[in-house]
Formats: structure tokens, sequence, C-alpha cells
């Protein structure tokens, strides 16, 4: 239990920024998988968020901020410069940060796209359909440039 507790403070830690994370080792001493930190730290921040969005639901403009936190952002930055070469940092997180912008303004399209169609309340699967689409196109534009 005490172990579990450990590991939760940890990554509440991880998620308001107050701590960074360890680099894993193996018992033999070496480096472990980056399993915990590609598969599992992810998945428990989406969890985490979801629960939020769920418990908020009632109050819209909360639930919409913790929906749209940096939460997954820094963490496949620090996923992704991990995987890089000590050479190759810099121009990789130069890259990937121009990336996450234009993902950002895709998932723009697709809040104002969804926004758009739902004024004229066409239901919830058509919301999102039209969300989507809206995105696809952002994307597709944006990652030519």
């Amino acid at each position: 239990m005490e172990y579990m507790r450990a590991r939760f403070s940890v990554l509440l830690g991880l998620v308001v920024g107050v701590c960074e994370f360890p680099k894993p080792t193996d018992a033999a001493g070496g480096a472990e998988s980056s399993w915990v930190t590609s598969t599992l730290m992810p998945t428990l921040i989406s969890v985490f968020i979801i629960v939020g969005v769920s418990l908020s639901a009632q109050y819209s403009s909360l639930a919409a901020a913790i929906a749209t936190a940096p939460t997954g952002t820094p963490l496949s930055i620090y996923v992704v410069m991990q995987q890089q070469q000590p050479h190759q940092k810099n121009a990789a997180l130069r890259l990937y940060t121009l990336n996450i912008i234009k993902g950002v303004l895709a998932t723009l399209t697709f809040a104002i796209s969804a926004h758009l169609a739902a004024r004229y309340d066409v239901g919830m699967i058509r919301v999102l359909l039209t969300g989507y689409a809206g995105w696809f196109v952002a994307w597709l534009l944006l990652s030519r440039v």
C-alpha cells in the first residue's frame, strides 16, 4: 500500500509539474524499457482527465478546461526527447513543437467545426463527425506547411 501511495504521489507531482521523471533502471543496473513513460504514464493521465471531466460535467467550463489542459503534450515531449541522440535533441525538439502547434490548430478547427454544427441542432454524432472532418482538413493543410 505504501508503494502505491508513493507512486501516486510521484504521478501527481509529474502532472502538476513539481518533479521530474526518475531515470528507470532494471535489477542489473541497465536502462529499463521506456514502457512506463511511453505507455503507462499517458494512459494513467488520460484516465485522470476522463475522471476529472466526468466529475466536473455539471460545470461545463471546468470540464472543458480539464479536457483541454496540456497534460499529454509535455509528457509526449519528454518521451520523444528520451528517444533522441544527444546531438539531435535541439533539432528534434524544434520540429516536434512545430508539429504540436499544427496539431493544436487542427484541434481548434475541430472545436470550431463542432461548435458550428452544434448550433444547427444536428445531434452529437453529426457534431463529432463535422468536428473530425474539420480536424482532418486542417491537419492535411497544415502538414504541407
